[in-house]
């Protein structure tokens, strides 16, 4: 129920919220998870957040 508000959080201005949200989609998973995870990391520009995706995305596919 989370997920909607974090994909917009992905697209947020600051890059801690972004790598925030990355995080917790990474922690709650489920469906949409990777999708929204891998299209973030495609236009994602801060070092940072880019590391913060990559390690959500480590956590989805090891629930896959």
């Amino acid at each position: 129920s989370y997920i909607p508000l974090l994909a917009e959080t992905l697209h947020h201005p600051h890059p801690p919220i972004r790598a925030h949200s990355a995080w917790a989609i990474g922690k709650l998973g489920g469906k949409n998870a990777k999708e929204l995870l891998i299209t973030a990391q495609a236009k994602e520009k801060d070092r940072d957040v880019q590391r913060e995706i990559s390690l959500a995305l480590q956590k989805v596919t090891e629930i896959d």
